[in-house]
């Protein structure tokens, strides 16, 4: 029974954190496109 909810702990981590990678790696492009666009607006 306890071997049970250890293997569904360890798949719930190991799912957690490949949606986890995977987001951070979106936002993070997401943040450098923004950015770019930011960079080229001109100061007034």
């Amino acid at each position: 029974m306890l071997v049970e909810y250890a293997v569904i702990l360890a798949l719930v981590a190991v799912l957690t954190i490949g949606v986890l990678q995977a987001l951070g790696t979106s936002v993070s492009g997401i943040l450098n496109r923004v950015g770019t666009a930011l960079a080229s607006v001109p100061n007034p």
